[in-house]
């Protein structure tokens, strides 16, 4: 079974993602869901494959949704970043955590804004760790501290919520410039 799995990554398309999703549902420990995900990585056809796991995402099948985000993330395709943007906002901690972990790779400048948005109104429970990450990793990007500075402060002068101060308090440092040090 375990070299099925590994067959289709190597030789498989998007048209063999439901195949896998389906692997996935069947899969009776974390090493055959991780074996699953590794093949999902591997599949050939860049943007074809990424559009049917973003299919396979959206469709009520009964497989784990986050190693499909995770899988996604990992592939680093073009479709990834607005997915991972949407799926940061789950309830579902799993998904969260994965789409947080492939932004912290992915996001760029353009995203922060998202971003921190999703930090800010995050739904999943014991994720902040990985979105703060995400978010630091994210504001690295961005070239212009004060522009840095400026999304996380006007964030923070927003916020009420005491958890959500003390993570955008902890990307302050991030930001590099006065301004930051001063909030």
């Amino acid at each position: 079974r375990d070299a099925a799995i590994l067959a289709i990554g190597a030789l498989g398309d998007g048209r063999t993602v439901p195949v896998l999703a389906r692997a996935l549902t069947r899969a009776e420990t974390e090493a055959e869901r991780q074996k699953v995900e590794v093949a999902l990585v591997r599949l050939q056809g860049e943007e074809e494959t990424d559009r049917a796991i973003v299919a396979q995402l959206r469709a009520r099948t009964p497989e784990p949704k986050h190693y499909l985000v995770s899988a996604l993330a990992r592939r680093g395709g073009s479709q990834a970043r607005p997915v991972l943007l949407t799926e940061a906002g789950s309830p579902d901690p799993k998904v969260a955590r994965a789409a947080f972990q492939g932004l912290g790779q992915l996001a760029t400048a353009e995203d922060l804004p998202t971003l921190l948005e999703n930090l800010v109104e995050l739904k999943a429970a014991g994720i902040r760790t990985e979105a703060e990450e995400a978010v630091a990793r994210t504001l690295a990007r961005v070239d212009d501290p004060a522009v840095r500075s400026r999304a996380v402060t006007v964030q923070l002068s927003q916020s009420r919520d005491p958890e959500v101060r003390r993570s955008l308090i902890r990307l302050l440092p991030v930001c590099g410039d006065n301004a930051s040090l001063a909030a």
